[in-house]
């Protein structure tokens, strides 16, 4: 889903977010309800300097609406799922251990297609 050779910080979220959930990136991203989707966007904006409406182009063409709701859900579903709050914070975790995920406003300068 996340174009390898442009968005080398996305593309190890969205790794990670594999690693966590314990299936492969191509197989998440088109459940519905595992909140794999989500907590990439979520920790994209988190550790990026990307609009909602750049982080949309980036996930296929999502409005920015779209991607702001997917983060309220990951949000919500996170309050009363605990193994999917451990998830999403074992995942940043993992990136920032990696030292993976950017500082805001650095190496995010160009909008690229991150998803096949």
């Amino acid at each position: 889903m996340w174009r390898d050779s442009e968005e080398p910080h996305i593309t190890a979220i969205s790794a990670t977010i594999g690693e966590v959930w314990g299936q492969d990136w191509e197989t998440l991203h088109t459940g519905h309800g595992n909140g794999a989707l989500g907590a990439a966007l979520y920790l994209a904006r988190k550790h990026s300097d990307k609009t909602l409406r750049q982080l949309g182009g980036l996930a296929g063409g999502m409005q920015y609406p779209a991607v702001t709701m997917a983060i309220r859900r990951l949000a919500k579903g996170w309050e009363t799922d605990k193994a999917l709050a451990r998830k999403v914070k074992r995942a940043e975790k993992m990136l920032l251990v990696n030292d993976v995920t950017p500082a805001r406003d650095a190496h995010f300068s160009g909008l690229t297609t991150i998803f096949p």
